[in-house]
C-alpha cells in the first residue's frame, strides 16, 4: 500500500482523490506512522511555498505590450538592413570588383 499512497499523495493533499480513493488512504495514514511522516512532512513543505507568494499583483501598464513589439519590430528590421548592407569582406571586394569591370 505504501506505493499507492506514494503515487497518490499529491491527489491526496490537492483533494482530487475520488472519495472512496480518499477514505482509503485516510485509513492506511491513521494506520501507518511512515506515510503519516510523508503526508505531514509535504504539508510543511505546501505552506512553507505558500509563504512565499506575493500578495502584489503586477501588471504591466496599457502601452507596455505595444512598446515591446515596437521595438522588436524596429529592431527586425534594424537587422535586416545591417544583413544587407554589412557583407563578407570578401563578397565586398568581388562586388565592387565587378562593378569595376562592369563600369569599364
Amino acid at each position: 500500500m505504501h506505493a499507492v499512497v506514494m503515487e497518490s499523495l499529491e491527489e491526496y493533499l490537492a483533494g482530487l482523490l475520488e472519495p472512496a480513493a480518499r477514505r482509503d488512504m485516510d485509513v492506511h495514514i491513521s494506520s501507518c506512522p511512515t506515510c503519516r511522516e510523508e503526508v505531514r512532512s509535504m504539508q510543511e513543505i505546501s505552506q512553507l511555498f505558500r509563504s512565499f507568494e506575493s500578495e502584489v499583483v503586477l501588471e504591466p501598464d496599457a502601452g507596455f505590450c505595444a512598446r515591446v513589439m515596437e521595438q522588436t519590430c524596429a529592431r527586425r528590421a534594424e537587422s535586416f538592413l545591417a544583413g544587407i548592407f554589412w557583407f563578407d569582406p570578401a563578397f565586398a571586394r568581388r562586388l565592387a570588383f565587378t562593378a569595376w569591370l562592369l563600369l569599364a
